[in-house]
């Protein structure tokens, strides 16, 4: 893991965030343009790909659903399961943490010449929107609030 000032080692990049985002998606509801909780876990899945294993690590052979669409990573396939993009999150969660615990958080990316350290508060800030989209969807479907899992 990446070093904070002092010496010390940052946390786990996920610890707090991945759990939360499990517990914020069921049940939850649409929006009229069909956002939902199936399509914001798949986009969080692809962009933090995105950032960190091909503009930060320089990884070739990554393929992203918005090739073709802009929208293409929250257009959800049918019959997948909420499980399943939650498994393929955590799946990809681990190969970015990889990546994460190679570098110092000054290192350079790859590409576009962002730090590691720009990459990982760009994904958390990028995260916690969406973390707060989810909670509108949940209250939405069934009026439930604030940060406590769900059942």
């Amino acid at each position: 893991m990446p070093e904070l000032p002092g010496g010390r080692r940052a946390r786990p990049r996920g610890e707090r965030r991945r759990p939360a985002l499990a517990s914020r998606c069921r049940p939850c509801a649409s929006t009229p343009s069909g956002l939902d909780a199936h399509g914001i876990v798949r986009h969080l899945t692809d962009v933090e790909r995105s950032w960190l294993r091909d503009v930060f690590a320089g990884h070739e052979e990554l393929v992203f659903d918005w090739t073709d669409d802009p929208d293409g990573e929250l257009h959800v396939p049918d019959g997948a399961t909420m499980e399943q993009l939650l498994a393929e999150y955590a799946a990809g969660a681990a190969r970015c943490d990889a990546v994460v615990a190679a570098h110092q958080l000054d290192d350079v990316s790859a590409r576009r010449g962002f730090s590691l350290r720009w990459v990982l508060l760009h994904l958390l800030e990028e995260t916690a929107r969406h973390l707060g989209h989810l909670d509108l969807l949940r209250e939405l479907a069934d009026g439930s609030t604030g940060e406590e899992p769900i059942g």
